[in-house]
């Protein structure tokens, strides 16, 4: 268009570049920007290109047209309205190569020159390559749904971002590849923020802003799997006025502060008063350091400032924060931080004036610091199934009560090389393991009554004096001491304590030693916790795609989750001989199972040259169970069996009849020299039904290369895949007792079985200073039972190889089993120097002296003035005389029994009697 103006007598004709408005005509469905053919200025044909001062109008289209801008080819425009006002198509904006800008202009809720990416229409912008460098831009209108895409090339958005902003359809950021920079502010509404990879940068500056969830009524989500997330002195906000959630599965968040104006809270989960945010981190890992906030000596990373703000670190995740954590800042807000697996480091936590929680459920715990208040004002701290995983290369003091948060919760569990000092009376109430380091009672009770605490070898527990009343194994002796009202040492102690004599032992849990190769994503190391070394790490099955999903997690436990053809494959063979016993042992779940109707006859494939595992399902009705081979048969284990109305498991050949189980299962696998199955059926409602444990008929012949294979069932006929959580090779029958004592562990570990009587042995047992011993729901079984105290438990049964009262009575309030024929029990009577008194055992009715061998040591203490009590039983009751009795006197032992008090007594005359009266 052209401008004139009269000056004088001469007419003057001037070419003035004036705003023009170009409207896109053009009829192809994928055609070039620089083509003028396709635009219109006021109803005619432009001889420009727009320019700085123009403004695009994609309305009233007579296609769906995809527009380009390649290489060489550079676009600067003042406003767009790509998609338009009007009913109409979509439009597409792809930039391939070469430039386009659109520039700030000033802003107008409902102003003309608002530049808009779809309004009643879909539309989008894609960046695959060169740069698009976008000002002021509402992403969705009124109806419309806008989307920018970058897969390449470079996206520098240099002002405020509104994306579904107004709209009532899910407007789209998303990012596969290359980079977008970010300097100002972007809002999400009703809008989804997804990065599966490239480089996302909020550059340093004082409007430099990320908020996710500002439309009320409205959620937004940012989905990051891949990629990296950078904030330099950038403020980032996640449920702004609304919802924002964070999913967070892979990839990287960094913060740093060259500029550091949008510090204070950095970054904020819930900021204001109605908002909600979320941020779940199962994957990747979050890096914020120690920053300042310009004119303020402290910044937070703020979980609930006005509203409420929930993290959840999980599965692979981990979350660094070498800086302060605020949790419930303000009156009326609520901050959570979940550690549900992952590992979690903080400099130091702050509560402020709303409610404020840390919930320990399986994940690491560290300090980034030495700190004698690492804790400060948090409402409370909840230890769950998972447990309170503290790991500490710093010492460290909590002074805030670490309280259970489940009916049977997970404990505490201490890593790393400091000491960590417990300052308040805990109320947990699960079994406390010390790793490493030293673990440091601050006050009397810090560590709860009842619970059992194992010292792992090179480890310290520094009772500094206090008051315990639980039970301390020495796991490197194999001996305990009970204080106080202790618990005996629980299936969780000691379940582990055998997987870790197992030949190999991988527990998908222990993810920093989960190796994977980066370019094909195979795992190339999985832990061996075992005592048998290295010869196990697993190893990728077969070639092809990638296989290994991050991780998983089902009952608040991490998992290794596979594909749906791969498996995870022993590197060595097992190299067993044929017939040999072994035990195998895995815990995990089936997501999913198919069966290929078109061959039928490829399930009975031949596996004589592995040994899978067998791989139980979760809570899902439907789902496959696990399967399991023995030599060249196939089969899979039959839930939905009966026999006599209750339900039992049976080994079914597969056949071409074969038919998927209705039920979801729950169950780990005991495999012996006869294959041991046992655990719980978990039907659709949630309930668990016992499984009597089953032996399956036949010998093991297994050829001597065999292999451990765990994962995905079989290549040919179904198929299914799911999640491996535990898997334990022993290269012996374990007896039936240790297989109790398992069953029990994992049950209670992953399925949160509770009732479940099992074996808990160890070595020695001392009671301190007349403590009791609970052995409730256990069968227990002690080598040297000594000291002075009582032994209590309904539902119990323990076993004693001896006795040893000292100075005092150990009375048994519990079932007392008898030796096997043959075997007998000992009780060692010590005379006590200072008064010539000694310890006496009492016990339940019906003890049977006949299967007792005494033992009476410290005979040069007593006179033949001394009488003493050995044994009590129950008033009224008959006797026989013991095995044997024994003692280091040569003038002999009187032993006399007293029908009517129920008392053996001893004295020293010459000679050896037993007087029944």
């Amino acid at each position: 268009m052209e401008k004139f103006c009269l000056l004088g007598v001469s007419l003057l004709f001037l070419t003035a570049a004036m705003a023009d408005t170009y409207t896109w005509v053009g009829t192809d469905s994928v055609a070039r920007f620089t083509a003028l053919a396709n635009w219109q200025v006021e109803g005619e044909a432009p001889s420009v290109l727009p320019g700085s001062e123009d403004a695009l109008n994609m309305n009233g289209l007579s296609a769906n047209p995809t527009i380009s801008i390649e290489d060489g080819e550079d676009i600067t425009v003042a406003r767009m309205k790509l998609g338009g006002r009007s009913y109409g198509q979509s439009a597409n904006l792809v930039v391939n190569g070469g430039s386009f800008t659109l520039l700030e202009n000033s802003w107008s809720d409902w102003g003309d020159d608002k530049s808009f990416l779809g309004w009643h229409n879909h539309a989008s912008i894609r960046v695959n390559g060169g740069n698009a460098v976008l000002g002021r831009l509402y992403v969705g209108g009124q109806y419309g749904r806008g989307v920018v895409y970058v897969s390449g090339g470079t996206l520098d958005v240099t002002n405020h971002f509104r994306i579904g902003y107004f709209t009532q359809d899910e407007s789209l950021l998303d990012v596969s590849s290359g980079t977008a920079n970010f300097k100002g502010q972007i809002d999400f509404g009703r809008a989804r923020f997804s990065q599966s990879g490239g480089t996302v940068n909020f550059i340093s500056h004082e409007n430099s802003k990320f908020y996710l969830g500002t439309q009320s009524g409205w959620a937004a989500t940012y989905e990051l799997s891949g990629g990296s997330l950078a904030f330099d002195g950038a403020h980032m906000c996640v449920g702004q006025s609304s919802t924002g959630i964070v999913n967070q599965t892979s990839g990287s968040v960094v913060f740093s502060a060259s500029n550091t104006h949008w510090c204070e809270r950095l970054p904020c989960i819930g900021d204001g008063s109605s908002a909600y945010g979320e941020w779940n981190i199962s994957g990747g890992r979050v890096d914020r350091p120690r920053l300042r906030f310009w004119g303020y000596t402290e910044s937070y990373f703020t979980i609930g400032n006005s509203g409420t703000g929930v993290v959840r670190v999980s599965g692979t995740g981990s979350l660094y924060n070498n800086d302060w954590m605020r949790l419930g800042e303000k009156d009326g807000s609520s901050g959570t931080l979940e550690l549900n697996g992952g590992v979690t480091a903080v400099r130091t936590f702050l509560g402020g004036s709303g409610t404020s929680s840390v919930v320990f459920n399986g994940g690491v715990l560290s300090p980034t610091v030495a700190n004698a208040t690492w804790f400060q004002n948090i409402g409370s701290l909840l230890v769950k199934e998972g447990g309170a995983v503290i790991s500490n290369d710093f010492d460290v003091t909590i002074d805030h009560v670490l309280a259970s948060g489940a009916t049977h919760d997970g404990g505490l569990v201490k890593k790393g090389a400091s000491t960590l000092t417990l300052l308040a009376a805990n109320t947990f109430n699960g079994p406390v393991v010390i790793e490493m380091g030293t673990l440091k009672l601050g006050c009397d009770n810090a560590l709860p009554a009842g619970v059992s605490v194992t010292v792992k070898s090179g480890a310290t527990l520094d009772l500094n004096g206090k008051t315990f009343a639980g039970t301390i194994i020495d796991e490197s002796a194999g001996t305990a001491k009970a204080y106080g009202t202790a618990k005996m040492p629980g299936a969780e102690v000691l379940g582990e304590r055998l997987l870790k004599n197992a030949v190999g032992w991988y527990d998908a849990s222990d993810a920093p030693t989960l190796t994977k190769d980066g370019d094909t994503d195979h795992v190339t190391a999985w832990a061996n916790k075992a005592a048998g070394g290295g010869a196990y790490d697993l190893a990728k099955s077969g070639d092809g795609a990638a296989f290994l999903a991050d991780g998983s997690s089902k009952y608040g436990k991490d998992a290794v989750a596979f594909t749906n053809s791969w498996s995870l494959v022993s590197k060595s063979s097992l190299a067993w001989s044929e017939n040999q016993p072994r035990t195998i042992v895995s815990v995990g779940y089936m997501d999913t199972a198919a069966y290929d109707e078109a061959n039928p006859g490829h399930q009975s494939w031949d596996r004589t040259h592995f040994f899978p595992l067998c791989i139980s399902s979760g809570d899902q009705a439907g789902s496959f169970g696990f399967a399991h081979w023995i030599g060249d048969k196939s089969g899979y284990w039959d839930s939905a069996a009966e026999k006599d109305g209750d339900p039992v498991g049976n080994f079914v050949e597969v056949s071409d009849s074969f038919a998927m189980p209705d039920d979801a299962w729950a169950v780990q696998c005991m495999w012996s020299d006869g294959a041991k199955v046992g655990g719980f059926k978990t039907t659709a409602d949630g309930a668990k039904t016992a499984l009597a444990e089953t032996s399956l008929a036949g010998t093991l012949g297994t050829p001597s290369n065999a292999k451990i294979m765990i994962g995905q069932y079989m290549q040919y006929g179904w198929r299914g895949y799911g999640a491996v959580a535990e898997a334990a090779v022993f290269d012996r029958a374990l007896s039936s007792e240790e297989l109790s004592e398992l069953n029990g562990y994992l049950n209670r570990k992953w399925f949160g079985q509770t009732g479940i009587p099992y074996s808990a042995a160890i070595s020695e047992l001392e009671l301190i200073d007349g403590s009791s011993l609970d052995i409730t729901d256990t069968a227990a079984t002690i080598g040297t039972l000594s000291g002075m105290g009582a032994v209590n438990g309904s539902n119990a049964m323990l076993t004693v190889g001896e006795f040893a009262p000292v100075c005092g009575d150990i009375t048994v309030n519990a079932p007392v089993a008898e030796p096997a024929e043959g075997e007998y029990v000992t009780l060692r009577i010590t005379i006590n120097p200072a008064n010539g008194d000694c310890g006496t055992l009492v016990v339940p009715a019906g003890y049977d002296l006949s299967r007792v061998n005494l033992v009476v040591t410290g005979c040069e203490h007593l006179t033949s003035a001394n009488t003493f009590t050995v044994f009590q039983g129950m008033a009224g009751e008959t006797l026989s005389k013991f095995h044997s009795v024994a003692s280091d006197s040569e003038r002999g032992l009187k032993l006399v029994y007293d029908n009517s008090t129920g008392t053996v007594t001893g004295s020293l005359p010459k000679g050896l009697m037993l007087i029944i009266r």
